[in-house]
């Protein structure tokens, strides 16, 4: 007799944010003892509510539900810092957004749901602080099922093309929810990579770049990759001498960028590297979704694949599998793209 729980994928990639938003509150619903949800950005939108309101109706019925999100969500709302600049209209909405988000948070706490704010802005050490985020996303569902990726809790973000993954892998499961404890209960946790099985897990994108460095460099049949923001030279010319080798090599990356730096670089690599960068352009123009395929190590989680002493800093949640199944998932999953989906 065949054994059913052979055959469910240890790693499932969920695409687009309406099948992920769909995915999560299904096992939120599904919840029987805990709820641990972790978030770069969460705004108190039609987004937002959803998510406040299933989490709300499971702590009524005594699930233990602990949330974090990142200090950027109190002073960026809608993609947009709310102390700088603007029209006095604008300010107003956005204030208005502001609340809406605190006012969801107290309405979450009221009811029983813990909150926690990582990573929070010093006025006095602005600079340093800044660039110490917190910009891991992470749901573990009764230490039973987990889920990472590129997914923030907000409209603006729903509107763009993203990708989450579902791990149903103990041993990781049992990994992630130490790292998202350690951080609830401000403990200390290492910057070091962790193997876990045939998955290792990366929490900084300095060590992370390091080790993609490595993959690529000793890459033999194919490269793919989607980010918002990759942006790597010396990266980008180990991809030419590549593909100048018959490797199969594809990058795809926005054709509008909601930042408009790395949509200039982005413009600059499309005319340099015509035959290696893809533009997606659907099913909308701007994609949050980080993922590579390097031979057989798939990479997924919320780093941007971007190198920069501004973000080295930044906790992520990266992890890089050898599963056959996810594989031949992200292979599919970039083939589609690329025929269908990019320019």
């Amino acid at each position: 007799m065949y054994n059913n729980k052979m055959l469910e994928p240890r790693f499932n990639l969920i695409i687009g944010t309406e099948a992920t938003m769909n995915r999560l509150l299904e096992s939120v619903t599904q919840a029987k003892k805990t709820i641990r949800m972790q978030f770069f950005t969460f705004e108190g939108d039609s987004i937002g509510k959803r998510i406040a309101e299933a989490l709300v109706a499971k702590a009524k019925e005594g699930v233990k539900i602990e949330f974090m999100c990142d200090d950027f969500s109190n002073w960026k709302i809608n993609d947009k810092w709310i102390f700088s600049f603007h029209t006095p209209a604008t300010f107003f909405k956005l204030f208005k957004e502001w609340y809406a988000t605190q006012k969801t948070k107290l309405h979450m706490q009221f009811n029983g749901i813990t909150i926690k704010t990582t990573n929070p802005l010093h006025l006095f050490k602005l600079r340093s602080s800044l660039t110490a985020r917190d910009h891991r996303k992470l749901v573990i569902i009764d230490d039973t099922i987990a889920f990472t990726g590129g997914f923030n809790i907000s409209e603006h973000n729903y509107n763009w093309h993203d990708t989450f993954t579902e791990i149903q892998v103990p041993e990781v499961i049992s990994a992630l929810t130490k790292i998202f404890d350690n951080k609830f209960q401000n403990k200390k946790q290492s910057k070091e990579p962790q193997q876990v099985g045939d998955t290792r897990l990366f929490h900084t994108t300095a060590s992370l770049m390091k080790e993609l460095s490595t993959l690529i460099g000793n890459a033999k049949e194919k490269i793919f990759i989607e980010s918002p923001y990759f942006s790597d030279k010396k990266i980008m010319k180990i991809l030419k001498q590549k593909q100048q080798a018959g490797i199969a090599v594809h990058v795809i990356l926005p054709k509008t960028n909601n930042s408009k730096f790395i949509g200039r670089i982005h413009r600059r690599y499309r005319k340099k590297y015509p035959n290696i960068i893809a533009l997606r352009v659907r099913p909308t123009t701007m994609l949050h979704a980080k993922h590579m395929l390097i031979d057989n190590n798939s990479v997924f989680g919320s780093s941007n694949f971007l190198s920069s002493k501004y973000i080295d800093n930044h906790e992520e949640l990266t992890l890089i599998t050898k599963d056959q199944a996810y594989n031949k998932m992200l292979a599919n999953y970039f083939i589609s793209a690329i025929k269908t989906q990019c320019i």
